[in-house]
């Protein structure tokens, strides 16, 4: 969005580097305002997604420890 801003206040073309799509500083501030529109939006959904990720991250991390704990038991065990 920054890129696009900059692109609309400078007044040349640009090469948007990630599609290689040529922006006139029109299409650049109707790029920018489309953005600023989307992003709010975007924002909450990505919030949540964050936070299930942080949940799920942390369920494999202890699971993965609970494993290795009893892999860790159960080879002792024999020799008891």
């Amino acid at each position: 969005m920054a890129a696009y801003k900059k692109n609309a206040i400078e007044g040349e073309y640009a090469i948007n580097q990630e599609s290689g799509e040529i922006l006139t500083p029109q299409e650049s501030e109707i790029k920018a305002d489309a953005l600023e529109q989307l992003l709010p939006k975007w924002n909450g959904t990505l919030e949540s997604l964050s936070k299930k990720i942080c949940i799920c991250s942390n369920v494999r991390d202890y699971t993965l420890f609970l494993s290795y704990a009893l892999l860790a038991v159960s080879k002792v065990l024999p020799v008891l």
